[in-house]
């Protein structure tokens, strides 16, 4: 197929424009915003002596311009807010015990498909801890099971770099992080959420004890058959140790039911994307029974484009200021299904989609869109191996940068 010396130009500049998507950008105050070992630290109000501070956490695989399916929100909490650690700091939980950098872990148990709104974290500094700095790790897991044992899984590689503080001692602070964290998909079933941090600090991971209020099932054993699941582990964990190192610290006392540590100062707020709303400019989708494919230098044709062998069917509709929504039209550039290029009422190119396989890294594939025009626009991606259909929305033009879309393993 030959293209025009006007339709070429707008390819270099697209092309251009995605390879500057997909690169980290480095800020003017010397802190890479998209390199997960940076982070930004919190503010405080004038006067703020504790409560709740917000925080941006960063995230190498952040879920940029995820649209939101449902207003409907979930709290996973098995804490009560009451930290009993915080009191007397018998238990494992007191860095004066362990030493050294540790991870806890809380297992969750996420009711629905969904995508993350916050999280929340508590710790505590103690009386004479001469350091307001708090720096920890959040890391999300999968959950495997070995010898009929839950833990947390690999590392799955999504690991947030936290910076906050805690102004006074003898006092603790429930840390809200929302930033880059916000838009992580949680697959309905069970997750771990890790926290690491260095107790040579000082800082004090919330922890909440059992009570004799708080009651167990029995296994077969007679044993209390716990509701909430807790691990931990010492950081780096040491060669070939079993289950990556994680321990349960309930394990000598599984018969008490009223004895032990309950939960970890961690909650998270969800929305479930069960029941998506309707956009207000919806794309028509595709064809249930779509004909034939494409020509072989093309993967792009009549409004449509199949990614990654034809496993992604991606359409976009934009909107032009002052205008009603359109459908966009498809160039056929001989891209080879590696990524799509679509135009805007016109016969130049204005809008590059990439998806991207990271199976062996995030364990998603990742969406890329670099626009050459200042439209909003949504492109709806469907996963045919599913049939599970997302959005991603943008205004005024601008980038899309390694939205996870679609995991792996589906």
């Amino acid at each position: 197929m030959r293209l025009s010396r006007r339709t070429t130009r707008h390819l270099i500049c697209l092309t251009s424009l995605l390879a500057f998507v997909a690169t980290p950008l480095l800020a003017q105050t010397g802190i890479d915003l998209l390199d997960p070992e940076q982070v930004l630290r919190a503010t405080e109000l004038p006067g703020e002596a504790g409560g709740v501070v917000t925080v941006r956490a960063t995230l190498d695989e952040g879920p940029t311009g995820l649209r939101q399916a449902t207003h409907e929100r979930d709290t996973l909490q098995y804490d009560d807010g009451m930290f009993e650690n915080f009191e007397d700091g018998a238990d494992l939980l007191d860095p004066t015990l362990t030493g050294g950098t540790v991870e806890w872990a809380q297992r969750f148990v996420v009711p629905a498909d969904s995508a993350v709104v916050s999280a929340r974290v508590c710790f505590q500094r103690p009386e004479l801890d001469l350091s307001r700095s708090l720096d920890f790790r959040l890391r999300f897991y999968s959950n495997t099971v070995e010898d009929r044992i839950s833990n947390p899984g690999r590392g799955s590689g999504l690991l947030y770099n936290i910076e906050s503080d805690i102004r006074r001692a003898d006092t603790f602070r429930c840390v809200t992080l929302r930033g880059a964290l916000v838009g992580k998909v949680l697959r309905r079933g069970t997750h771990w959420i890790g926290i690491e941090w260095n107790t040579a600090t000082q800082k004090r991971l919330g922890g909440d004890h059992y009570t004799p209020e708080d009651e167990a099932e029995l296994d077969r054993n007679g044993n209390a058959d716990h509701v909430t699941q807790v691990r931990w582990r010492s950081v780096p964990v040491e060669e070939e140790l079993p289950y990556d190192g994680w321990a349960d610290p309930r394990m000598g006392d599984r018969t008490q039911i009223d004895h032990g540590l309950k939960a970890i100062g961690v909650s998270l707020v969800v929305e479930r994307t069960h029941a998506p709303e309707p956009d207000p400019t919806p794309d028509p989708g595709p064809d249930p029974t779509p004909g034939p494919g494409p020509a072989p230098d093309s993967a792009c044709d009549d409004g449509l484009c199949l990614l990654e062998d034809d496993r992604f069917r991606v359409r976009v509709r934009y909107r032009m200021a002052g205008m009603s929504a359109e459908s966009a039209g498809t160039i056929a550039a001989g891209l080879a299904g590696a990524a799509g290029l679509f135009t805007f009422g016109g016969d130049a190119p204005a809008l590059l989609v990439r998806v991207v396989d990271d199976c062996s890294g995030s364990g998603y594939f990742g969406l890329h869109a670099g626009a050459v025009s200042d439209a909003d626009y949504s492109i709806a991606v469907r996963d045919t191996t599913t049939d599970a259909l997302k959005w991603f929305s943008a205004r005024g033009g601008a980038s899309i940068r390694d939205a996870m879309a679609f995991a792996c393993n589906n």
